[in-house]
């Protein structure tokens, strides 16, 4: 018999969030689409159906709770604030999702587990690109209209961009290998504040 659309939608995300499940468990290497399909209570022919590998279900997976976290964190660009405030509130809505959202900290810590998976795989490599490029361009915008509101004519954009970025990546791989020892929703705040330092005069 025939599935209908809505019966397909159902598979499919039953599909992704098996993987999701399977890929933080093990790494993307270690995953084995049968193990998804059991996890999903599908067929091996299912997954196949929807996904032609393993690569292109990890892709839907970040693309899909990479575009909620970035839908959220350009609805904190275009609010009515000053540049200062939105890059304290890009930060910190960006650690809270980490900490309050399971999904969005599965997929996370999936992309921190398959480094080596990254390194070896230029599809790999240009995916982790893109969602860095797209991070930076949201921030690259306010540090550059930051810089004109405060006056602060020193500012390097560029360099403070990769700071800004290098500070967010970083700080979220060390809560994610180590959760236990800190809280980073709670720790947020200081950490956006000590950040918006480097525009004062």
């Amino acid at each position: 018999m025939k599935k209908t659309k809505e019966e397909a939608k159902i598979t499919f995300n039953n599909i992704l969030m098996a993987g999701l499940k399977i890929f933080s468990r093990k790494g993307y290497n270690a995953t084995t689409l049968e193990e998804v399909a059991k996890e999903a209570s599908v067929t091996r022919g299912a997954v196949y159906w929807h996904f032609k590998n393993k690569y292109e279900l990890y892709v839907s997976l970040v693309n899909k709770y990479g575009a909620k976290i970035y839908d959220r964190l350009n609805g904190v660009k275009n609010s009515k604030d000053t540049s200062i405030n939105k890059i304290k509130n890009i930060i910190k809505a960006y650690f809270e999702s980490l900490e309050d959202d399971e999904e969005f900290r599965l997929i996370e810590t999936i992309c921190l587990r398959s480094l080596n998976a990254v390194y070896e795989s230029s599809d790999f490599y240009n995916e982790q690109i893109i969602i860095l490029n797209e991070l930076s361009e949201i921030v690259s915008d306010l540090i550059n209209k930051a810089k004109s509101e405060t006056g602060a004519s020193d500012i390097n954009v560029e360099v403070v961009t990769k700071m800004l970025v290098g500070m967010i990546i970083g700080t979220e791989s060390l809560w994610l290998l180590m959760p236990y020892s800190f809280s980073i929703k709670k720790e947020a705040d200081v950490i956006a504040d000590s950040f918006v330092r480097i525009f004062k005069k």
